[in-house]
């Protein structure tokens, strides 16, 4: 009785849940694409299909509801325009390239121009001046021949002998009183010296082999500054190397000169002004011309390492512009006033471009 009534208790609501599931089954299913919206509803069937099943994803349903979803024509139309847009930057890109490669092709045709314009190719001249025994007068002139020979042998070089220093300075105290610095000023004046070498000292054997020596100064006649004094030194065999020596030593001062000369521009000084005309301490031999210009600065300022050597020479203010009218000599030239003002007894003048040269526009 027990197990009968048990199985009676399962198979009532299996009955009930059969009769359920056949009413579902038998009933229409949800209306999910009806566009008419109920009264009382905000939404139709399909807006509610729209916002629920289309975009499940947890976000705003009424952002995908107002979304607007183009269609293929306006998608063509969207690369369209961006295909537009990347061109545009494309064409600016090389526009911009092609300014700058103009830019860069202009600024290196100046560089080349300016480091190509023809520069002055004015000789260095150098005085040169014995203050030692004659010896006999041997070993001086000797001395004296060396530094004519390595004036000869050098272009862009020109010596100022040991007799027309002399002569030059002789109205002057300067030889007399050993003053080497007096020497330079009054020479860069005129002849216009721009470096003084001098020998302060000549040790040569008597007797070969032995040993010689020779001390030389070099001074900054534009600056009115000396360097450390030159020695050189070597055993000699025989008379035939006592004038290499002397060629070799003599040789090694002028490079040495030469090589500072370069602190400065090349330049000469005004020594004298009268009946409106200019005279300058450069001529024949510093390659001059009628018709060559020079600019007139007032002074300059010499610029010195940290441990006072002296590196440079900063120009002054230019003043004015000179124009050769005639040579008078080695080392004189005649020249009238183009532009600014007459300068004055001791006024720089800088050599421009030598007549003739022109420079590439």
């Amino acid at each position: 009785m027990i197990q009968k009534k048990r199985g009676w208790q399962w198979a009532v609501p299996a009955v009930f849940l059969l009769m359920i599931a056949g009413c579902i089954l038998d009933s229409p299913g949800p209306d999910i694409i009806s566009t008419e919206k109920q009264e009382d509803r905000a939404y139709s069937a399909d807006e509610v299909r729209r916002i629920t099943l289309d975009h499940p994803w947890p976000l705003s349903s009424e952002y995908f509801f107002h979304r607007e979803y183009p269609g293929e024509e306006a998608a063509e139309k969207e690369e369209k325009a961006k295909a537009e847009l990347e061109d545009r930057v494309a064409r600016l890109e090389e526009n911009f390239k092609g300014e700058a490669s103009a830019r860069s092709t202009q600024e290196k045709r100046a560089a080349s121009q300016a480091a190509t314009a023809p520069v002055p190719a004015v000789p260095v001249k150098i005085g040169f001046y014995l203050d030692v025994p004659d010896h006999g007068g041997k070993m001086a002139a000797s001395l004296i021949n060396a530094a004519d020979k390595a004036a000869a042998s050098a272009d862009a070089l020109r010596v100022v002998n040991h007799y027309t220093v002399r002569d030059i300075l002789a109205p002057t105290d300067c030889i007399t009183s050993g003053d080497y610095e007096c020497m330079a000023r009054n020479l860069a004046l005129y002849p216009g010296v721009r470096m003084l070498v001098v020998a302060e000292s000549l040790e040569i054997p008597k007797s070969l082999p032995g040993e010689a020596c020779l001390r030389m100064k070099v001074l900054d006649a534009g600056l009115a500054s000396a360097y450390p004094t030159m020695e050189m030194t070597r055993r000699l065999e025989d008379n035939v190397k006592v004038s290499i020596f002397l060629s070799d030593a003599v040789n090694r001062a002028f490079a040495y000169a030469k090589n500072k000369a370069e602190i400065m521009p090349p330049h000469c000084r005004v020594f004298s002004v009268k009946n409106q005309r200019a005279y300058i301490s450069a001529g024949e031999r510093s390659d001059l011309a009628p018709g060559d210009e020079l600019r007139i600065v007032s002074g300059g300022e010499a610029v010195k390492s940290p441990t006072g050597l002296l590196v440079g020479w900063l120009p002054g203010e230019e003043t004015g512009v000179l124009k050769v009218e005639a040579l008078v000599g080695k080392d004189v030239a005649a020249c009238r006033l183009t532009s600014g003002n007459m300068p004055e007894k001791g006024g720089y003048a800088i050599f421009s471009t030598p007549s003739g040269q022109e420079t590439e526009d």
